[in-house]
């Protein structure tokens, strides 16, 4: 069985020209006829999202069938945080808050998903957004780390989204690129995952341009191809790849 995979931060739906469409970012998404989909930044009811459920409308627009969004932040006027759409039954779902040092930035979770494939294999999804802060990065994939430890070990897991790595926040709307140790949080999933080989410029916004977007998957899962696709319908590069699901 052949699987397609597509990780997408979509900025609130917001595009490189500053315009929240949906509908531009359902027909990028829906050229790589996704089986699922990982989701980061979105919004749910908020003003700036003109009060729309994003996750819901993005996977009605592309005719699948499951959504779930983990809140990491409540705002008064909505919610804010990453999430699953998939073509298959989602049979569980939860999204982890991670650990905050500096409450004055960014709150960041991991959702997620379990999903019920037709061939009788799970898929654990877990859609990502890591801190700017490397402190807390560490934290969070120790975390990821024992949520996966307690998985079944017949399941299958893809772990994708924005990593963050390498990307210290100094202020607003300041950063900087870390290069020392950038590749510390990655190896750790590295003891257990295999990663996605893509080098390209995933994030490209006014602040900075880096490669932070990726994906890991286990190894009852054989990569196939993939792809970094560069757009404006986001200040972030679309992840495609397709895997093929092992025989146990």
């Amino acid at each position: 069985m052949k699987i397609n995979i597509l990780s997408f931060n979509m900025c609130h739906g917001q595009g490189l020209d500053g315009i929240i469409d949906l509908d531009r970012q359902a027909q990028l998404l829906r050229k790589y006829n996704p089986d699922i989909i990982f989701l980061q930044e979105i919004d749910m009811y908020t003003l700036r999202a003109n009060k729309e459920n994003q996750i819901q409308i993005l996977c009605d627009k592309l005719n699948m069938k499951n959504s779930f969004m983990g809140v990491n932040i409540r705002h008064k006027d909505g919610y804010y945080g990453s999430g699953v759409i998939s073509n298959y039954p989602i049979i569980f779902s939860t999204n982890y808050l991670m650990h905050s040092i500096n409450i004055d930035y960014e709150k960041r979770g991991i959702a997620h998903s379990k999903i019920q494939l037709p061939n009788g294999k799970k898929i654990n999804a877990f859609s990502i957004h890591l801190s700017t802060i490397k402190e807390e990065r560490i934290i969070a994939i120790k975390d990821l780390l024992k949520v996966y430890t307690e998985l079944s070990k017949d399941e299958e897991v893809i772990v994708a989204g924005d990593f963050n790595i390498g990307i210290d926040k100094i202020g607003k709307h300041k950063y900087v690129q870390n290069r020392e140790d950038e590749e510390l949080e990655y190896k750790m999933l590295q003891e257990n995952l295999m990663k996605l080989p893509n080098n390209d410029i995933t994030w490209y916004s006014k602040e900075d341009k880096a490669c932070i977007d990726t994906m890991f998957y286990s190894k009852g899962l054989k990569l196939l191809e993939h792809k970094t696709i560069q757009n404006d319908a986001s200040d972030h590069a679309l992840l495609y790849a397709q895997y093929e699901i092992q025989e146990s």
